[in-house]
């Protein structure tokens, strides 16, 4: 296991070229990794698969890019209730689907201050996600050059979006779709204001299929 286990606080520590998928393994719901300023590379999907916050030194200075044996999957996927990903970049390097997805059946999670781009489909997305354990909130995220869209969000519920910062995408800002996956919809999707957009063709997009209700409301500030 590479990584530092801090014993005055508790918390996991990882610097460079230290991997943070072990600091994640090692820890425990709750708990807190702080990744130093650095360049990290991602061979295998990052899997936060526990209630953990990754904590970056700063969202300029921390940056996951994608390795060339990630093609076809994700930089980051999150597979449990209750993470917390803070201050980093991922580069998807012209190689992940996603940057980073929050998985079906999760809820609770935070994204704060992350930027991604450069992913052959979305940047960041979501999918089937609900609220057992919390809402869901993303803020203050920037999400550029990304072959889809920068924000994509299928059937998924209780979410509330603000203070995004999106250009460059192919197919659009935000994008909404998936009208059922396993018979959860689209519900709940709250977006707030400050939105920047590039506009044109699909600032905030939604795909209707067949027996979809747009769940969503955008709240101006």
């Amino acid at each position: 296991d590479v990584y530092i286990y801090d014993m005055d606080n508790g918390d996991y520590e990882v610097i460079e070229p230290l991997l943070i998928q072990d600091a994640i393994d090692a820890a425990s719901a709750g708990d807190e990794i702080n990744v130093s300023d650095g360049a990290y590379e991602i061979a295998t999907t990052i899997d936060v698969n526990k209630g953990v916050t990754l904590q970056g030194a700063s969202e300029a200075g921390v940056v996951l890019t994608c390795a060339s044996g990630l093609s076809g999957s994700y930089g980051l996927k999150v597979t449990a209730n209750s993470a917390s990903l803070k201050d980093f970049t991922l580069d998807g390097g012209g190689v992940a689907v996603f940057g980073i997805h929050v998985q079906p059946g999760t809820s609770n999670s935070l994204l704060v201050g992350l930027t991604a781009k450069n992913c052959v489909q979305n940047g960041i997305s979501l999918t089937g996600t609900n609220d057992d354990d919390g809402r869901n909130i993303l803020t203050d995220l920037t999400v550029h050059d990304n072959g889809f869209l920068g924000l994509g969000i299928g059937a998924s519920q209780n979410v509330t979006v603000s203070d995004v910062t999106s250009y460059s995408n192919a197919f659009g800002d935000i994008g909404m779709y998936i009208g059922d996956y396993q018979g959860q919809r689209n519900d709940d999707l709250i977006f707030e204001e400050p939105l920047s957009l590039s506009g044109g063709f699909g600032g905030i997009s939604y795909t209707i299929e067949a027996d979809d209700p747009a769940g969503f409301e955008i709240e101006a500030s």
